[in-house]
């Protein structure tokens, strides 16, 4: 990408080749004078802009939201003494079920009791246990943990995050704008929906069954904090059914709009079992030492936790029978270790979100075999069902899929943005990232799949795509200019993340998908005038203050960035005697083929074919390609995603190379399809 770019020699900002004058400074590039805004021509090769982008401080994006939205209460036109019902999200069974109940059976945890909403009912009416009914209506009250129960509809992830925020009063009070219990009923939430946060207006009307008992999640002490976010949530994804089900991670990002990652255990697990393991640091991620040592120095940053227990090795049953639920989440409120007798012991403490059912293993509350010294430590052990337990590490790996970290610190920076999935048929859109700190810098990207233009969002109806995010280092002159992929991560989620240390200089970040670049190929020609793009959040969070612009770069540039990330994959195979290189852009569901042409005078014929492959296409919308490469070139020859990602599938294929002998000029069979131009054209090699 070096002969795509220049850098302004006045403001170092990275331009298009084509460009004579800086897009930053409007300084020409030969002459070094000022360019008058009149006389700006812009790259025909691009529809995308230079944008400036804002870059706040995290702390400061709250308090702007919490002054909105003050400034959004004092201006109701609703008086005091008047009642506040939600018409937007009204008190009645609209509110609770879908249109249509399009929710898998698989998927419904504990949702029966949707069927048991009879009355809607103001905090006043609704009736509490002999030992609440006395107390005071309020919103919350020193509130912990063991307050939070879980009701009758699958929402474990979101109320498992929920008591993990409990012991952070400072992240509450960012969710709750509303400080109080309004008697007038108006309460504002905040919460943040794939990316992007939200104030949303509630009422204080919720779902009782015919005893006027709250159906769904609720805290002790008749505290409404739980129920008021719990129906906030509700509300933007339009009913209760709609939050029956979801991910760990989807819960925190939701409450704190911070940066989250998923850690899998089953290699960790593996790896512990085996007693022939030798660590790698090519796999750390994987060392069982490593992830206690992980987890240990997130619970001392203040990150929050969850995790989910699932083992395919174990049913319903065998999970029960040790206190155990299948495919529930649960909070992790503390990770400690001891020492008892000379012998180091891992400890997790967990929390079940319904508050009861609890772990019945080793280091459970009842478990006759507690060291003194720890039980003393760690201030007794719980012997009331509330759903707080211990439990060993060894038995976390074994029971337990993943552990989902949200990383909350109050001195990020942070920079929000919404967008679409672009063709790649007339430039190609990128944010360019300037660091200034010349010491290495913690960086978080998080990439969240949103929907489409022209439809409403359904969380229970994810469109079927992947998301591709790559971050890639703008080389100085001095080092041979060009790209470099700091990181990469392509899969199918809602969201992707990528987390990376950056130094003084410029960054593209580029955000991708080829199934809805696929999807819209096959779609343009119902609307071309107004496609139905894909949409999607873009959120970086930086340790140091961070310049952003979003601009765009010739379409043949995709091309250079994705051989940065076959070069960072490194994997590589050398045919033809040492004509010819070929890199496998690996992924999940994802396969990309480069090939490069080594030699300074030979024409190169490359075929595949994708006839072994199932349930595949390729961006070449073809079974069978042939590409002859000109001396001292490269191409990516094709990239693979799945049909149906809720089906299976095999990548395979065959490979076939020879010197061209009858042909030499470049040449692609069949055509390049125009929304892949970019992805697929030959460019010329850079001496190494």
């Amino acid at each position: 990408m070096g002969n795509q770019i220049w850098k302004c020699e006045y403001c170092n900002f990275p331009n298009q080749k084509d460009t004579n004058f800086c897009r930053k400074c409007l300084i020409d590039r030969h002459t070094g004078d000022k360019v008058e805004e009149g006389d700006l021509k812009t790259p025909s090769k691009s529809k995308f802009k230079l944008k400036q982008l804002a870059v706040e401080k995290s702390s400061q994006v709250r308090l702007e939201n919490f002054r909105k939205a003050l400034a959004k209460d004092s201006n109701s036109n609703k008086a005091k003494n008047i009642h506040f019902i939600d018409q937007e999200f009204p008190p009645n069974k609209h509110s609770i079920f879908l249109k249509r109940s399009i929710l898998p059976i698989s998927k419904a945890i504990q949702n029966s009791g949707l069927h048991r909403a009879k009355i809607w009912l103001r905090p006043d009416d609704i009736k509490f246990s002999k030992e609440e009914r006395n107390l005071p209506i309020s919103l919350y009250d020193n509130c912990s943990p063991k307050d939070v129960v879980q009701g009758g509809v699958g929402s474990c992830w979101f109320i498992s995050a929920l008591s993990v925020i409990a012991e952070r009063k400072d992240l509450l009070s960012n969710i709750l704008i509303t400080k109080f219990y309004n008697p007038n009923g108006l309460h504002q939430i905040r919460l943040c929906k794939r990316g992007k946060w939200l104030i949303v207006d509630i009422d204080d009307y919720l779902p009782c069954d015919r005893r006027s008992k709250i159906i769904f999640a609720y805290a002790r002490k008749r505290q409404f904090w739980v129920s008021f976010i719990e129906k906030a949530l509700a509300k933007i994804y339009g009913n209760y059914e709609s939050i029956a089900s979801g991910a760990c991670v989807e819960g925190l990002q939701t409450l704190t709009g911070e940066p989250c990652e998923i850690v899998y255990l089953e290699d960790t697990k593996a790896n512990y079992d085996n007693t022939n393991y030798v660590p790698s640091d090519d796999a750390a991620d994987k060392d069982p030492e490593y992830l206690w040592k992980r987890l240990l120095y997130c619970k001392s940053s203040g990150y929050l936790m969850t995790t989910l227990c699932y083992n395919k090795n174990f049913n319903f049953v065998d999970m029960f029978k040790v206190g155990l639920f299948n495919r529930h989440i649960y909070s992790v409120l503390d990770v400690r270790e001891f020492v008892s007798d000379g012998k180091v012991i891992n400890l997790i403490k967990l929390r079940n979100p319904w508050g009861k059912k609890e772990w019945k293993g080793a280091w459970s509350n009842k478990w006759p075999h507690w060291p003194e010294n720890i039980r003393s430590e760690i201030a007794g052990v719980y012997q009331k069902n509330d759903g707080c337990f211990w439990i060993s590490f060894e038995d976390l790996l074994k029971y337990f899929y993943d552990i989902s970290i949200c990383k909350v610190r109050t001195d990020w920076f942070e920079s929000r943005h919404s967008s679409y999935f672009y063709d790649y048929s007339d430039g190609v859109q990128v944010f360019l990232i300037n660091v200034q700190d010349s010491n290495e810098n913690q960086f978080e990207f998080e990439l969240f799949s949103t929907g489409r233009k022209n439809e409403g969002f359904d969380r229970n109806d994810e469109p079927d795509i992947d998301l591709c995010l790559i971050v890639c280092r703008l080389n100085e002159s001095a080092e041979g200019g060009g790209l470099t992929c700091v990181a990469y991560e392509h899969n199918v989620e809602y969201f992707i993340n990528l987390s990376c240390k950056l130094k003084r200089g410029y960054y593209i970040i580029f955000a991708t998908s080829i199934k809805a670049i696929s999807n819209l190929l096959e779609e343009k020609n119902l609307k071309p005038e107004d496609p139905n793009f894909y949409t999607y959040n873009l959120v970086i969070h930086g340790e140091c203050r961070f310049s952003l612009n979003q601009t765009g770069l010739a379409s043949e540039s995709i091309a250079d960035i994705f051989f940065s990330v076959a070069k960072k994959a490194n994997k590589t195979r050398v045919e033809l005697d040492g004509d010819l290189l070929t890199s496998i852009i690996p992924g999940s569901c994802t396969h990309g083929v480069v090939v490069e042409n080594l030699s300074k005078d030979k024409f190169i014929n490359v075929s595949i074919d994708f006839g072994q492959s199932k349930n595949l296409e390729s961006t070449r919308l073809a079974s069978r390609t042939t590409d002859i490469l000109a001396p001292s070139t490269k191409q990516l020859l094709c990239y693979l995603t799945p049909l149906n990602y809720r089906k299976g599938f095999v990548i395979g294929y065959k490979i076939e190379t020879k010197i061209e002998t009858e042909k030499n000029q470049s040449n692609n069979y069949p055509s390049i399809p125009k929304f892949y131009a970019g992805l697929h054209s030959q460019r010329v090699r850079k001496s190494e």
